[in-house]
């Protein structure tokens, strides 16, 4: 018995394929923890969940912050199985968030790379280490979690170059223990900078 839920709203970066800077601007607020566990704990008692499934834009930016969160899951007793199914960012996911991480019962994390290509990471401003990602995914399948990694061909100044670095990137997670590995066809969406760039170019 799975709960949506949400530990923030927004997202700071401006990445050209996203609408969230039109619809949130880049504003990013994390949620009082005390309001987070009171929450947690209704659905518990009201619903008897046994799983949360965290759906924020990006969810984990700040060390301290995820730290403080698992400690809380702990403190609190709060033994539910969660997740990251939407993606989230590596900077933050070291070892040690990692682990705690862990300790605190996650069981499935997503990455969000979008392409294995440093020249479409460019062009579509997502600021993302491909290098410090892949660290961040080898600790994760080294503490046991279940790991994707997302990752979108198509765009439209991509060349079969940056296709294929992106297949690459795909099949170099798979041999670090990967589970899941999707390439999503790129589409543009009404609001996003790429959107518009391409209704000017007609």
């Amino acid at each position: 018995r799975d709960m949506p839920f949400m530990l923030s709203r927004g997202c700071p970066f401006q990445c050209t394929f996203c609408s969230s800077p039109q619809m949130w601007t880049t504003k990013y607020n994390f949620r009082d923890l005390d309001d987070v566990m009171k929450e947690i704990k209704y659905y518990i008692k009201r619903y008897d969940i046994t799983a949360l499934q965290m759906y924020d834009l990006t969810a984990i930016i700040k060390k301290q912050w995820a730290m403080e969160f698992c400690q809380r899951m702990i403190d609190e007793g709060i033994k539910l199985k969660w997740s990251l199914p939407d993606g989230t960012r590596s900077e933050a996911l070291d070892k040690e968030v990692l682990i705690m991480m862990k300790k605190s019962n996650i069981n499935y994390l997503v990455y969000a790379p979008e392409s294995g290509s440093q020249r479409t990471l460019k062009k579509i401003k997502k600021r993302v280490k491909l290098e410090r990602l892949t660290k961040s995914v080898i600790e994760s399948k080294r503490q046991g979690l279940t790991t994707r990694t997302t990752c979108i061909i198509g765009f439209p100044h991509e060349t079969w170059f940056d296709i294929f670095a992106t297949i690459l990137f795909q099949v170099k997670m798979a041999f670090r223990g990967v589970d899941d590995l999707p390439l999503y066809i790129f589409s543009p969406y009404p609001g996003t900078e790429i959107f518009n760039e391409l209704m000017e170019e007609g």
